[in-house]
């Protein structure tokens, strides 16, 4: 199984600034060479004590017929599909917005720096893009905060 890491990951965790109430946005894209089933694409890095709010996927190919269709999920080391299972990219862009049902992903806080993945279940051709951008707020900035 291999492991292909975007832009962001490579960059590594960014300095945050920890105030109270902020919403930090990491954005993370991937245009796959060639991807085989059960490959591991690591999208966006997440700092300890993250707080996840949202996770926005899309998946792109430039032009009918230029890859094949694709079935992916997205989630972390721990947890293949913790925020979408399952998702189908075409030759059409392709829009999802965090919330589908069954996904445990929402107000995950992480204990360690972590990245956010997408699991290919399906091989992929090449041109087909996958652009995430993960919402978090980080945690500890106030005292109150107990969950």
């Amino acid at each position: 199984m291999s492991v292909l890491k975007s832009d962001a990951v490579t960059a590594g965790i960014m300095p945050d600034f920890a105030q109270a109430g902020v919403l930090l946005c990491r954005t993370g894209s991937y245009e796959i060479s060639t991807a085989a089933a059960g490959a591991t694409i690591q999208l966006v890095p997440v700092p300890k004590d993250a707080e996840i709010v949202d996770v926005m996927i899309r998946t792109e190919i430039p032009a009918a017929g230029s890859a094949s269709v694709a079935t992916l999920e997205i989630g972390d080391g721990s947890d293949n599909d913790r925020f979408f299972s399952l998702l189908t990219g075409s030759a059409t862009k392709h829009t999802n917005l965090y919330g589908g049902s069954g996904n445990v992903g929402f107000m995950k806080i992480y204990d360690t720096d972590e990245t956010i993945d997408a699991y290919i279940d399906s091989a992929m051709g090449t041109g087909f893009t996958i652009y995430l951008k993960a919402v978090y707020k980080m945690r500890g900035s106030i005292s109150d905060e107990t969950n």
